[in-house]
C-alpha cells in the first residue's frame, strides 16, 4: 500500500520509524529495535527507506498469502521525486523491476520459468569450477596469516559464481559489481545520497541495461550451457517464453540477489563462529556439524 494511503489511514506517520536508522545506529544490531517494535509497534513507516515495515510473523504470512490486498506491483517506487539531473539520466531506463515486482499470475509465469534455469541436474556439474574459483581465492590470502574476508571473498566469490552461472564473462565482474552498487544507491540511498552520487548511479544503472540486452542477444545468437540459454528454451510448463525486455530485466536481479545474499551469509556466519570459539573448533573437525551450521545461518 503506498505511503500516502497508509498515512490517510493511519493518520500520522510512527514515532518509531522517525527512530529507525537501518543504515546508521541500528545496521550492526538491529534485532533489539525489531523487538521493541513488535511490543510496541509492529506495523511502522520508515522515512529513512520510504517503505512500511512489519515484524511479527502472523501479519508477514497474512500479507504473503493475499496479494489483493497487498500488492506486490511496483513495490519498489520509480522515485519520480528524484532531482531533474538525475531523473534526465534515467531517461533511457526501459527495464525496471516490474517484472519481479509482480502479482499472479505473471509473477507465477517468471517464478516457474526461472526455476527451470536453476534446477539441480544443470547445477551440480559446475561445483568443480566454483570449488576451484573458491581455492583460488584463499589462495590469493592463505599465506598472509590475516585477511578481510568480506572484500577478499565473501564479495568476489559469490559474484563470480552467479556470473559464471548466467555466462557472464569474468573480465566483466568488476563492471558488474559497480553496477550492482548504484542500483543499490538508487533504490536506497535516495534521500541521503549527494546529487552527484544519483546521477552518477543513474548512468550506471542505464549502462547496466545496454548490457545486459547485448549479453541477451548474444546467448540468443550463440546458445551455451549457461543459465541465462536455458531460460530462452521452449519449456514444457504452457509458458510463452521469457521475453528479451524480461531477460534483459531480471538478469541485474539475478546478480544481486546470488551474490549479495551469500555474501551476507558468509559474514555473518564467520563472525557468528567466531565469536563462539568453542563452536568454531566443533565446526571445523565435524563436516556434518558445518552443513548443520551452515543451514542454521541460512534459516
Amino acid at each position: 500500500m503506498a505511503h500516502d494511503e497508509m498515512s490517510d489511514a493511519r493518520g500520522v506517520c510512527p514515532s518509531l520509524g522517525e527512530q529507525f536508522e537501518p543504515f546508521g545506529t541500528h545496521l550492526d544490531d538491529p534485532y533489539p529495535f525489531y523487538a521493541q517494535a513488535r511490543r510496541e509497534e509492529p506495523v511502522f513507516f520508515s522515512p529513512a527507506v520510504g517503505m512500511w515495515f512489519v515484524t511479527r510473523y502472523d501479519d508477514i504470512v497474512r500479507i504473503l498469502r493475499d496479494p489483493q490486498t497487498f500488492s506486490s506491483r511496483d513495490m519498489i517506487p520509480s522515485r519520480p521525486d528524484m532531482p531533474p539531473e538525475v531523473l534526465s539520466a534515467l531517461a533511457r531506463y526501459r527495464h525496471p523491476l516490474r517484472p519481479i515486482n509482480t502479482d499472479p499470475p505473471e509473477h507465477t509465469r517468471l517464478r516457474d520459468l526461472m526455476n527451470q534455469g536453476f534446477v539441480p541436474g544443470a547445477i551440480t556439474p559446475l561445483e568443480p569450477a566454483i570449488r576451484s574459483y573458491a581455492l583460488e581465492l584463499i589462495e590469493e590470502f592463505g599465506q598472509d596469516g590475516q585477511t578481510e574476508i568480506l572484500s577478499r571473498f565473501a564479495f568476489p566469490f559469490p559474484l563470480n559464481v552467479i556470473l559464471h552461472l548466467l555466462g557472464v564473462p569474468r573480465d566483466d565482474i568488476d563492471a558488474c559489481r559497480v553496477w550492482c552498487e548504484d542500483i543499490a544507491a538508487w533504490q536506497w540511498g535516495a534521500q541521503t545520497l549527494p546529487t552527484e552520487r544519483l546521477v552518477e548511479a543513474a548512468q550506471g544503472i542505464v549502462a547496466f541495461q545496454d548490457y545486459c540486452e547485448a549479453l541477451v542477444d548474444r546467448r540468443r545468437a550463440e546458445p551455451g550451457d549457461d543459465v541465462l540459454s536455458r531460460l530462452m528454451a521452449p519449456n514444457d510448463l504452457g509458458h510463452e517464453v521469457l521475453t528479451r525486455d524480461e531477460l534483459a530485466a531480471l538478469i541485474p536481479g539475478f546478480i544481486l540477489a546470488g551474490h549479495e545474499t551469500t555474501s551476507n551469509l558468509i559474514g555473518n556466519g564467520l563472525r557468528l563462529l567466531l565469536d563462539r570459539p568453542g563452536l568454531w573448533a566443533s565446526v571445523l573437525g565435524d563436516a556434518e556439524l558445518l552443513q548443520r551450521a551452515i543451514d542454521e545461518v541460512l534459516r
